[in-house]
């Protein structure tokens, strides 16, 4: 009896283990693809990096030189601003712009009393239209009646 659980348990042992290292086999198998994939992303990655650094290099060069163009021409503009305002500079004539400013003023003026005396009729026509139309006695309007 004792040789024959010996014998059971070596058998039982010859036909699992091929189980246990096709087991392992696999185990083993997907670690190694666990790293190369992860291996794989990370040159994707560290390019993918590398690439950006290079395009915000080249985006930075290229506002530099736009900013650099930018400034050349706000110079020239008022060197060219300062030239000419030398060379074109005349004197004010206040009487005619005070003249110009009165008539405005008056004009102004005229336009808002037509436009006061118009708002008056238009209030008038309003108010006898409204006494001359029927109406509710005050007091049964306000609910006191």
């Amino acid at each position: 009896m004792g040789w024959e659980r010996y014998i059971f348990f070596i058998g039982l042992i010859i036909f699992t283990a091929p189980y246990f290292a096709l087991a392992q086999d696999i185990e083993y198998s997907q670690e190694i693809e666990y790293l190369n994939e992860r291996y794989r992303d990370y040159f994707i990655h560290e390019n993918m990096k590398n690439r950006m650094n290079e395009q915000r290099r080249q985006g930075a060069d290229e506002q530099r030189e736009y900013r650099k163009n930018l400034e050349i021409q706000k110079e020239k503009a008022r060197k060219n601003f300062v030239k000419n305002r030398r060379q074109n500079t005349k004197s004010v004539n206040w009487e005619e712009l005070e003249e110009k400013y009165e008539v405005k003023k008056q004009q102004q003026e005229q336009k808002k009393n037509r436009e006061r005396k118009r708002f008056a009729k238009k209030r008038q026509k309003l108010m006898k239209i409204k006494k001359q139309a029927k109406s509710i006695p005050e007091e049964k309007l306000v609910g006191l009646e």
